[in-house]
C-alpha cells in the first residue's frame, strides 16, 4: 500500500508491504505530519492526541483534500469507538476556519456527519445537544453568505450557499429555528424544497 506523508511542503511516499512498519522523516520540524496526503489512499489514519491537536491548529491552511480526509478519518474512528466523540467535535469546530476552495464539500461533509449522529441519537437526551451544536456550526455560515446570491459572487460562495441551503432543508428541524434572522424564514425554505 503506498502511503503519502506530508510535512509542510515536503511530501514522501512510502510503501507499506507488511502489516506493520516504521518509517522515519528526516530532519526536525514542528510542522504537523499528514498521512494519506491528498486523500489518495483507501485507508483510515489514527493520529495521537498530541498530533491531532497540532493538525487542528493547521487545519484551515491545509489543502482541501487533506481537510476532508482528516474530518472523514476522525468521524469514522469516533463511530467505531476508536476515539471519543468529543475529539471529533473539536475537528468540526475547525470547519468554519477553513479558507479558499473546498469549503462547500467540507461543510457538506460536516452536515452529513451531523445528520448521521442525529439518527444515531434519535430519542435520546443527547439529541437536543447535538442539534444545538449543528445550528451553531452551520447556521452562522449561511447567515454570513445570505440566502440570495450577491452580485459578482465567486463560484465557491455559490456552491457553499447551495450546500448549506440543501442541508437546511434536509436538516430542517435542526436549522430553521436558528435562521429566524432571515426574513424569508421557514416558509421560503419549504417553498425552495418544493421547487416553488
Amino acid at each position: 500500500v503506498p502511503v503519502r506523508v506530508a510535512r509542510g511542503e515536503s511530501v514522501q511516499t512510502w510503501l507499506l508491504d507488511q502489516p506493520q512498519a516504521s518509517f522515519e522523516l528526516p530532519g526536525c520540524d514542528d510542522a504537523p505530519i499528514v498521512v494519506n496526503a491528498g486523500a489518495r489512499g483507501f485507508y483510515r489514519v489514527r493520529y495521537s492526541d498530541e498530533l491531532q491537536q497540532r493538525l487542528r491548529r493547521g487545519f484551515a491552511s491545509f489543502p482541501a483534500a487533506d481537510r476532508v480526509a482528516l474530518l472523514a478519518d476522525s468521524f469514522a474512528l469516533a463511530m467505531a469507538g476508536q476515539q471519543h466523540l468529543a475529539q471529533h467535535f473539536a475537528w468540526l469546530a475547525q470547519v468554519p476556519q477553513a479558507a479558499g476552495d473546498g469549503r462547500a464539500p467540507l461543510f457538506a461533509q460536516a452536515a452529513s456527519q451531523l445528520m448521521q449522529l442525529d439518527r444515531t441519537l434519535h430519542g435520546t437526551p443527547a439529541q437536543q445537544g447535538l442539534r444545538t451544536a449543528a445550528r451553531s456550526l452551520l447556521a452562522p455560515e449561511l447567515a454570513r453568505l445570505g440566502w440570495d446570491e450577491a452580485a459578482n459572487e465567486d463560484a465557491e460562495s455559490r456552491r457553499l450557499r447551495g450546500v448549506l441551503r440543501e442541508q437546511l432543508l434536509v436538516l430542517a428541524l435542526l436549522l430553521v429555528p436558528a435562521l429566524g434572522l432571515f426574513a424569508v424564514g421557514p416558509r421560503r425554505a419549504l417553498g425552495f424544497y418544493e421547487g416553488v
